[in-house]
């Protein structure tokens, strides 16, 4: 299975790359689906950093380059959703996650589409964005494997974003609007 895999994380890099924004709903989708697999989840937090991290720094840039320019290109919203999604699915596994938030770039990458995410005109990404900085927030708080390995500049990037997020946050009637 891991060769399966580590095949498909490369050509998941190059599609990402080469076709159009609303061509790649449905293979992010199914990397999606494929990371509520535990099998799946053993791999990515065991394969070499090109192999799982690789492909997932091409999706989160290909997703950071749209956040503010979707408007002007064809079916962005869907992908994103989905790469959001994507992103959620990733902390079901206690050492994927655990990988994912000790790695700075990962960490870092993922971040950085969270905070982008948390400001969207879309009330949908910014429901999906908001899951996601519920897991790190979760994580942090449990501390799953993550003792020592605090990184207090990354904890007010996030902190910062949901206060700006939900400053901004009209429509939402929970939120006190």
């Amino acid at each position: 299975m891991s060769s399966m895999l580590s095949s498909w994380s490369s050509a998941t890099s190059v599609m990402i790359i080469v076709l159009p924004m609303d061509a790649l709903f449905p293979l992010i989708d199914m990397w999606r689906l494929t990371f509520l697999d535990p099998a799946a989840c053993s791999w990515a937090s065991s394969a070499s950093a090109s192999a799982c991290g690789g492909f997932i720094q091409v999706i989160a840039s290909r997703t950071l380059d749209v956040l503010g320019t979707w408007e002007n290109i064809k079916g962005p919203r869907n992908y994103v959703l989905t790469v959001l999604r994507l992103m959620c699915n990733l902390f079901s596994s206690v050492v994927l996650a655990r990988r994912i938030l000790t790695d700075e770039t990962l960490r870092g990458i993922l971040t950085g589409v969270m905070v982008e995410s948390l400001v969207s005109e879309d009330g949908s990404v910014r429901t999906a964005a908001s899951s996601i900085a519920f897991n790190m927030a979760a994580w942090l708080q449990n501390g799953k494997g993550m003792e020592g390995e605090r990184n207090e500049e990354w904890e007010v990037e996030m902190i910062s974003a949901v206060v700006e997020a939900l400053g901004r946050e009209k429509s939402n009637e929970q939120v006190g609007g």
